[in-house]
């Protein structure tokens, strides 16, 4: 069964206190210094995950981010290069939405499934910026993590999935958007974030036979830890005993 061999992650030193950007606000998030960026981050995480590791098995590599430096040039490439990675594996980008990390963690999977790789790395970063006095200004952190992938080795099975597509205008960037734009924060959560990753996690949990008593962490990526407990609750997890702690208030939302 395929699964994770191995990990990375890379997290910026340097922190800016909630409490300078709006008083009363509790918390820190990481932020990417003057010579860092989603690429830099996701290299860091790279090399992390590949300690110690025989890097002439890696057969793919994808980089996922919503912030990526350059518009338009593959850098994925650039990280196998920093990686020090065979320059004959696959490579590919994976952009335009948070999601871009699990969507890539799934065409990594589906690869080795097919056999075209025996191992995959996943690498996700980012660096979003919100505008002044937005909510996204308090929330965004930087921050990049890798996965690779096997059948060998493996250290964490993954065995299941399910997906759950919606068509939403709920966050977004234009082309020469600088800021993370967004609807009411309400909606956006309720009929966007809420409403996708219930519908997600319920039917995986149906179609697999389980419950909710079966597990004993409920890992979530949300905004921020009432909107992690919110979920938890709807899906019938006890927040207080099953949901694994977000470090959104050391690090922010990485994205």
């Amino acid at each position: 069964m395929s699964g994770i061999v191995s990990y990375g992650a890379y997290v910026p030193c340097w922190r800016l206190a909630r409490q300078a950007i709006a008083p009363g606000s509790r918390g820190e998030k990481a932020i990417a210094g003057p010579d860092e960026d989603s690429l830099t981050m996701a290299v860091a995480a790279t090399v992390d995950c590949l300690n110690g590791l025989n890097r002439e098995e890696v057969d793919a590599l994808l980089f996922a981010s919503t912030s990526a430096p350059f518009k338009e040039k593959q850098l994925s490439t650039t990280v196998a290069a920093a990686a020090d990675l065979r320059q004959d594996i696959f490579t590919a980008d994976v952009a335009n939405s948070l999601k871009a990390g699990t969507a890539a963690l799934k065409l990594a999977l589906d690869a080795i499934k097919a056999g075209s790789a025996k191992q995959a790395l996943v690498t996700a970063a980012d660096c979003r910026l919100g505008a002044p006095g937005s909510e996204f200004e308090q929330s965004c952190g930087d921050g990049a993590a890798a996965l690779l992938i096997g059948q060998e080795n493996v250290a964490v099975h993954i065995e299941a999935s399910h997906s759950f597509s919606n068509e939403i205008f709920d966050t977004w960037r234009l082309e020469d958007d600088l800021f993370i734009r967004s609807w009411e924060s309400r909606f956006a959560q309720t009929e966007g974030y809420l409403k996708v990753v219930r519908e997600a996690v319920s039917t995986a949990m149906q179609r697999n036979s389980l419950n909710p008593k079966d597990f004993a962490r409920l890992i979530l990526s949300a905004p921020d830890p009432r909107r992690a407990t919110e979920l938890a609750r709807a899906l019938g997890f006890d927040p207080s005993t099953q949901l694994q702690p977000l470090l959104f208030d050391v690090m922010g939302n990485t994205g």
